[in-house]
């Protein structure tokens, strides 16, 4: 993918946010696994309406990160390849070269896809969210 400067700082900055539901009273909930003082600091956490106060299931936030990295791991796999010359995605499987003689590249880099997989592991890290650690290890490790 081709991004503005812009818009990746912005994506590398909401990718510690997704939204949380309490089972038991059904509120949503933007949770900053990165910065919220809360997630820093607290063992439990808990539905931030008064009336509910329902502890948050940290294995529930843990798959659904990992469902998150998954996903971004397979579109970083399928991605287009786009000409470096004129910019268009290569349509045909078997040229080597696009129709203005230019060379073909990956529309992101793997030092992009790493910048954004090592932001999940500093988040599985801090929580202590091992199964997403060990996942992440894996993909941005693969030898070790």
């Amino acid at each position: 993918m081709t991004f503005l400067h812009e818009y990746q700082v912005r994506q590398l900055m909401h990718i510690a946010f997704f939204s949380s539901s309490s089972s038991n009273c059904d509120a949503y909930k933007d949770l900053d696994l990165y910065r919220d003082p809360a997630f820093l600091t607290e063992r439990e956490w808990s539905c931030a309406d008064p009336q509910c106060g329902k502890i948050y299931d940290r294995e529930q936030m843990e798959n659904r990160l990992l469902q998150i990295v998954r996903h971004r791991e397979r579109m970083y796999q399928m991605q287009d390849l786009v000409c470096i010359r004129c910019n268009q995605v290569k349509a045909a499987h078997l040229t080597e070269h696009c129709e203005c003689a230019g060379s073909f590249r990956c529309k992101e880099s793997g030092s992009e896809f790493g910048k954004v997989i090592e932001i999940f592991l500093d988040i599985a890290k801090h929580q202590k969210f091992r199964l997403l650690e060990e996942y992440i290890f894996w993909i941005l490790y693969p030898t070790k």
